[in-house]
């Protein structure tokens, strides 16, 4: 059954499913983000209230590997590359594409667009970015495409929950939601509800924030009716106003219509709502698909459900014992009481004996007098100093060698080999690390 997008309850509702499709995805994603960037983020809130005032350290592990991964991504050249099927008329038309999309990129910063987008996808599992039309200048009167980077993807956007392909191009709609200030909002907005579109977070990762109301847009597609028109050269138009503005060059040229036929072409228009009304009016895009861009990590498809995780999901155990272990060595080394020598008073009655006892750690001596106390027999004794526990050692070790284990990062990467290896080895060991 298609959703009437000039019904708000049915676009409510159905944002509402695309939301409850997710949820338990979006809630790792987002768990993922406060384990790489919130303070105490790697500690689980239950073991914080019961460790009290012992020590606690992050011993951060896992930002290094998403570095790692993310720049490897950064410091290659990736951009959109249009290949000719063939024929001189085909190489042409893609160099002028190629040409067209090139300065569409530059004019977009789309390198950083691309970067800041892969390096979430690496991290939690999915980001992504928006292709929009927009003036380029303020005193321009044409309008080009821009690509647009979308932060806090898994709050924002929301795809058709039947959709399956990675790129989501067979979603027949998709939610963007976007949170304006009520300065903004009333701007933009003068006779809107004021009512926040409802989100799916179960909890709040920051206390202090700033006020803001929460609009949605929804894109859809509409199946309209065209004319399909096949010219004597083996092009083929639609019958709209880009072709007549150029029919009559085709027939100067002797290019002329052969023959036709009726199809239906999806259009993707759009409209923004909030949590009252619609604040605007259906708007046809010049999009025949969905402008949202979706980058999944580890994407696949379980029981009809899109399922996704980044590089951290496998480390956040391991990196958590780690933590728990570490700050144990801590407490046992940093905070026990130092080696110390006891001694009675008796023993040390003498002044010469007490200043070479007080100057044992840093003194060349080699033989210390003392005198005997009947009531305290044998020489001064050492506590020693604090030792660490032998399990507790492995225990470190075995969570390190799990986030190596399960990052596929061999030491190499982390710079841990300093004996010298072959260009040749060095290769195939990055390479190995980079299929993982």
């Amino acid at each position: 059954m298609s959703i009437k997008y000039d019904d708000l309850d049915a676009i409510t509702e159905a944002l509402q499913k695309a939301q409850d499709a997710e949820r338990d995805i979006r809630e790792q994603v987002r768990e993922a983000h406060d384990f790489l960037t919130k303070r105490d983020g790697q500690w689980e809130p239950d073991i914080i209230s019961k460790m009290g005032n012992r020590p606690r350290g992050s011993f951060d592990k896992c930002n290094p590997v998403v570095d790692g991964i993310a720049g490897a991504i950064e410091d290659a050249d990736f951009d959109i590359k249009i290949r000719p099927l063939g024929g001189d008329a085909s190489k042409d038309v893609a160099k002028v594409y190629d040409g067209l999309i090139r300065n569409i990129e530059a004019n977009s910063n789309a390198s950083k667009v691309y970067s800041k987008a892969a390096r979430e996808m690496v991290a939690a599992g999915i980001g992504g970015w928006e292709v929009a039309v927009d003036w380029m200048k303020a005193d321009s009167f044409d309008q080009d495409f821009v690509i647009k980077w979308i932060p806090n993807f898994e709050d924002k956007v929301w795809f058709d929950p039947g959709a399956i392909s990675q790129d989501m191009s067979d979603a027949n709609y998709a939610f963007v939601l976007d949170n304006l200030v009520p300065d903004e909002y009333e701007e933009r907005f003068p006779d809107g509800s004021k009512q926040s579109v409802g989100d799916d977070r179960t909890f709040d990762s920051y206390e202090y924030k700033p006020d803001f109301i929460t609009v949605g847009r929804i894109l859809y597609k509409k199946m309209i009716k065209t004319e399909l028109l096949q010219m004597s050269d083996g092009s083929v138009y639609e019958n709209n106003e880009d072709f007549l503005a150029v029919q009559d060059e085709l027939a100067e040229q002797g290019i002329t219509v052969t023959r036709s036929r009726v199809k239906e072409v999806p259009r993707v228009y759009s409209r923004v709502f909030d949590g009252g009304d619609f604040l605007t009016e259906e708007e046809e895009t010049v999009f025949s698909y969905l402008p949202i861009i979706p980058t999944y990590g580890n994407f696949s498809i379980r029981e009809g459900k899109v399922t996704y995780l980044g590089a951290i999901e496998k480390l956040m155990d391991a990196q958590r014992f780690y933590n728990y272990a570490r700050s144990r060595e801590m407490e046992d080394i940093a905070l026990s009481p130092p080696d110390v020598t006891w001694a009675s008073r008796t023993q040390l009655s003498v002044p010469e004996d007490r200043y070479a006892a007080m100057e044992m750690s840093v003194s060349p001596q080699r033989v210390y007098l003392f005198t005997p106390d009947p009531e305290n027999p044998g020489v001064p004794v050492r506590t020693g100093g604090p030792t660490v526990s032998p399990g507790l050692q492995t225990s470190i070790q075995n969570s390190l060698d799990d986030m190596q284990t399960s990052s596929a990062r061999a030491p190499l990467q982390g710079g841990d080999i300093e004996r010298s290896l072959s260009g040749v080895a060095i290769d195939a060991l990055n390479s190995r690390a980079d299929t993982g």
